[in-house]
């Protein structure tokens, strides 16, 4: 009974990890008709994937460990032992690959984002200053909204 139990944990996990890139798919060709303007505001600036960072990691490392508990209450019957350890080496090997792959870019557009608030920061010290009056300060807040609406694309 323990291993039908740490099955189903490990399968719901799995199910749950996989949803999370599905997400991701189903949302990817209406994206990719976005400017990047509204890609980054939307997503980056607006917390858009705020809890797949936070939960999906706890989930997918969450995974891994499930697995490892029935291949050690299966490791005496061979065939099952087998496709359970297969099965635990390629949710490891799916997050290895989010590592080798996207963790980078992550990383790097998260020093971009970093650049781009430590500008944001200082042009607005420079308008508390008195240096830009509220006027301009607006009327570039303005621009930057008609920037984004203009890039979303019209509905049929």
């Amino acid at each position: 009974m323990p291993l039908l139990l740490w099955r189903l944990l490990t399968l719901l996990l799995a199910a749950l990890s996989m949803a999370l890139s599905f997400c991701h798919l189903m949302e990817m060709p209406v994206r990719l008709t976005w400017a990047p303007a509204l890609w980054m505001a939307t997503t980056n600036f607006g917390g858009l994937y705020y809890l797949f960072g936070n939960v999906g990691a706890v989930i997918d490392v969450s995974v891994i460990v499930a697995a490892a508990i029935p291949c050690a209450l299966t490791r005496r019957r061979h065939p099952s032992f087998h496709l359970t350890i297969l099965g635990a080496l390629l949710m490891a090997t799916g997050l290895g690959a989010w590592f080798a792959f996207v963790a980078p870019m992550a990383r790097r557009m998260g020093s971009s984002l970093l650049a781009a608030g430590e500008a944001g920061r200082r042009r607005r010290a420079t308008e508390v200053r008195g240096r830009t009056t509220e006027a301009e300060s607006s009327e570039r807040r303005a621009g930057r909204t008609r920037r984004y609406a203009a890039a979303i694309p019209a509905r049929k």
